[in-house]
């Protein structure tokens, strides 16, 4: 798979956790209707043989006060603490704009972006295929219409006037089942797919994403410290609603399953490969997040076992050697989440660091290395 480069150094994987599904004959009905849907409240539908049951969630859009209820469809097995949604509300919650269909058959879907790109996604073969991929998911548009795909934190100060590219666009295709165990579903003309990987596809260099707990969505402005993902992670009635994602510490093997295969999806997909992360060489070797770790060396491999855990602490500790071996001396984390969850609960934090030590490591070894070469002048702890 290309691996299409994340224009900028910051690097949020925010959503929480886990998902998968598959396809059903479309409807009639619009992508851009109203985001309730016309299934009545409560009663489960069955997708390509498996139970769903929907849910009003509400969705806070940028700011606590301004919410809309939106459907969210929760499966019946292993991935039951997942939120499915439609493309079409996700897109409308996310930058206030219509995702439209412009033709639809037998679950496949040509999409067209608000800014204009366009994307086929087919849910009979869970695979998303686009002429001009980098169009299709520009979020930029959000702070100004008519904006390039680009890291833009100047606004409203700063104005693009124009915007030029030096090259044609990069043909894109995913394939999420075969390359990450990852199914898309249709229903009522309308693509449902997992909420993280919805705000996967367009989080963009514009760093908006949404985080969720079993309640509500929270759409995110990373650039506005007010509303940011650390803001929402210290909300009492966000952290309450997170209980429910591990029993007795443990998460099902489905859960796992799908949490390492988003990760895998998202990095492959927009991780930049700066040059300073320990992993740079082997991960560009082997074009893929889980070849990488596999082959890399004893830590990555530990890694990659702890990554598809069934155990909350091992997740945990996965993510963060993950973190350090993808530290660039700048901006990119990958344990963001983590760090929000351990940081409010000291035995869980003591817990994942034994974990880490366990195996003759330590937090953020890499990173100081990393640092230490860049920086003489730094004072390396290690």
């Amino acid at each position: 798979m290309k691996r299409s480069p994340h224009p900028h150094g910051l690097l949020l994987l925010s959503t929480f956790l886990i998902a998968s599904c598959g396809q059903t004959a479309p409807s009639t009905q619009s992508s851009s209707s109203s985001l309730s849907s016309s299934s009545s409240a409560g009663s489960s539908i069955v997708l390509d043989g498996i139970t769903f049951r929907p849910r009003q969630m509400k969705a806070h859009l940028h700011k606590e006060e301004s919410t809309q209820m939106v459907e969210a469809y929760f499966r019946e097995d292993g991935l039951k603490n997942i939120p499915y949604i439609r493309l079409g509300d996700f897109y409308r919650c996310h930058i206030g704009k219509s995702l439209s269909v412009i033709s639809s058959t037998s679950g496949v879907f040509r999409l067209k972006s608000a800014s204009g790109g366009e994307a086929v996604i087919d849910t009979v073969n869970d695979t998303l295929k686009s002429d001009d991929y980098e169009e299709f998911i520009n979020t930029t548009i959000y702070r100004q219409e008519d904006a390039r795909n680009v890291y833009y934190d100047g606004s409203p100060f700063l104005r693009f006037k124009k915007a030029t590219t030096d090259k044609a666009p990069t043909p894109k295709s995913i394939a999420f089942k075969a390359d990450y165990g990852i199914d898309l579903f249709a229903v009522d003309n309308d693509v449902l797919l997992p909420l993280p990987i919805a705000s996967n596809l367009f989080e963009g260099p514009t760093m908006l994403t949404c985080l969720y707990n079993l309640d509500s969505l929270y759409f995110i402005d990373s650039n506005d410290a007010s509303y940011d993902a650390m803001a929402i992670s210290v909300k009492q009635d966000y952290t309450e609603g997170l209980k429910g994602f591990y029993e007795n510490g443990k998460r099902s093997k489905e859960q796992a399953a799908f949490s390492y295969g988003e990760l895998c999806f998202f990095l492959d997909t927009y991780y930049g490969h700066p040059g300073r992360e320990t992993l740079h060489d082997t991960y560009l070797q082997k074009g893929t997040l889980d070849a990488a770790l596999a082959s890399r060396d004893e830590i990555t491999r530990q890694a990659r076992i702890w990554l598809q855990s069934t155990d909350q602490i091992e997740y945990y500790a996965g993510l963060y050697l993950l973190d350090d071996y993808l530290a660039d001396t700048g901006h990119t984390y990958v344990k963001l989440g983590t760090m929000m969850m351990v940081n409010h609960d000291l035995a869980l934090y003591e817990a994942v660091q034994a974990k880490i030590a366990s195996i003759g490591y330590k937090e953020g070894q890499n990173a100081a290395k990393r640092t230490s070469q860049l920086r003489p002048g730094y004072r390396e702890a290690f």
